[in-house]
């Protein structure tokens, strides 16, 4: 275990780079490399332009993004998954100061140095967030992990991906129950089996592919820069990102020339309205506890993984006819999901609203709870460009905006707090797992107030949570 986990990115998912900007999915922050005047002009400049001006574009890539990671099944396992690896990491601490034993960080390197009972105990508890942080690299795209981790590491020697998908249900249900009594997440027997691809060494072949899930998100991204142009068809839009470089990474390139010859568009808006939809429908599986009853005969990987339902998504799609507005958003995602064998949106939605007849107090949980009720009236309401290159309501807005020449923050500064206060929490329990140094950076470039403010309350919330004061602690 000791060779694997230095090789583990102690800031977790990279950023979502674009050439004017880069979405932090962990934080929610956006950095923009433009002032707060020159997004203004582009604004301003929307109505006399048959394409976005080239700030706008970086916004909606860099918001379908943020929509992505916020409104999607997808985007609130993540965070979930997330949140409980900062419960393990917690809970090992706690344990280790009931035994009075004395805490020393980083604890992977440091917790084989306990009595023999003890050590077992936190092991546990880190064998659990090991697992959670495979599952999350590869559903997330970082599939040369695999390999190495799977035949190394003896904590998930061999395992195929549906079984650890159906052991990290598992430990999300009981964890969710038992904060929120929840008996309908019990996790039932049909997530302990599972069905499609099966086999360590078949996983292997499809992660080194080269499919993953950042070529959805980014090629989304992509596309997303072409809503409403009316300066080019679709052959001009084609030939165009055929001849294409980027200069850190051929992701979208190469994902969209897949969908040239599936998607049965006719204009370059038919295109782009149905391409964000199938790439949406990647990350909308039935893959929350809560979703569990729709997973009919257990678990099956073509249907949990992004990248895997995105091929089959667009396979089907060459025989559905393309979105014609948001208003076809419905038939659309219905036939194309029929003809995929895959669960369609609208109930994953109506599941998703009838878990949760309350509104949940944690900032991440209560945008994609508003998320799901805007859908079930408005299916297709977070792909209205239009509405959102205007003004995205304060629900769904970055709760941080930084600009080359200021900083912007989300007007509801209680809700602020809670994001900012909760990224801090979770990347600093998490160097205590994997690094001896308790520093950690700000998501965006904090004035001196704002880090001894947010210094005083982490500190805080770190002694009400681990019954101690924690030493070296440290933001910049």
């Amino acid at each position: 275990m000791h060779e694997i986990f230095p090789a583990l990115d102690v800031d977790r998912i990279r950023d979502f780079p674009a050439d004017l900007g880069a979405f932090d999915p962990e934080s929610l922050v956006v950095r923009y490399s433009f002032t707060r005047e020159e997004h203004n002009a582009a604004l301003r400049g929307i109505p006399e332009s048959d394409e976005l001006p080239d700030h706008i574009k970086t916004v909606v890539h860099e918001t379908t993004h943020l929509l992505h990671t916020t409104t999607t099944p997808f985007g609130l396992l993540i965070y979930r998954l997330r949140c409980q690896q900062t419960y393990l990491v917690a809970d090992a601490i706690r344990t280790i100061r009931a035994r009075g034993a004395d805490i020393r960080f980083p604890l992977q390197k440091t917790f084989r140095s306990f009595p023999k009972n003890l050590a077992h105990e936190v092991e546990q508890r880190i064998q659990v967030w090991y697992g959670i942080e495979l599952l999350i690299l590869v559903m997330m795209g970082e599939n040369e992990v695999w390999p190495a981790h799977i035949l190394s590491n003896p904590y998930l020697k061999g395992i195929t991906l549906a079984e650890l998908f159906g052991r990290v249900q598992h430990y999300l249900a009981v964890h969710q129950s038992r904060q929120q009594d929840l008996s309908a997440l019990e996790p039932e027997e049909a997530d302990s089996r599972h069905t499609g691809v099966e086999g360590t060494l078949l996983a292997f072949d499809i992660l080194s592919g080269g499919a993953n899930t950042l070529g959805i998100v980014e090629s989304a991204g992509t596309i997303s820069e072409y809503f409403g142009n009316t300066k080019l068809n679709l052959v001009q839009f084609e030939a165009v990102i055929r001849n294409s470089r980027w200069a850190s990474t051929t992701v979208p390139k190469s994902w969209l020339i897949q969908a040239f010859g599936r998607v049965r568009a006719s204009s370059l808006a038919e295109f782009v309205l149905s391409y964000l939809v199938l790439c949406e429908l990647a990350l909308f599986a039935p893959i929350l506890p809560e979703h569990r009853p729709l997973r009919k005969g257990g678990i099956n990987t073509r249907e949990i993984l992004p990248f895997l339902r995105w091929y089959d998504l667009l396979h089907a799609a060459s025989e559905i006819l393309p979105m014609k507005s948001l208003a076809d958003y419905e038939r659309y995602t219905t036939a194309v999901c029929e003809k995929a064998g895959l669960i369609p949106p609208k109930d994953v939605v109506t599941a998703s609203v009838e878990s949760s007849p309350q509104m949940p107090s944690d900032p991440v949980e209560r945008r994609y709870w508003k998320a799901q009720r805007v859908r079930s009236e408005s299916p297709g309401a977070f792909m209205n460009y239009p509405f959102i290159i205007a003004r995205l309501p304060m629900d769904f807005d970055f709760p941080v905006i930084t600009y080359k020449d200021r900083t912007l923050f989300l007007k509801d500064k209680l809700t602020l707090h809670l994001f900012v206060l909760g990224y801090l929490t979770r990347a600093l329990v998490r160097r205590m797992l994997l690094r001896s140094d308790l520093a950690v950076k700000m998501p965006y470039q904090p004035t001196e107030e704002e880090t001894a403010f947010y210094t005083g309350e982490l500190t805080k919330l770190l002694e009400d949570a681990l019954g101690y004061r924690v030493p070296g602690v440290s933001l910049s």
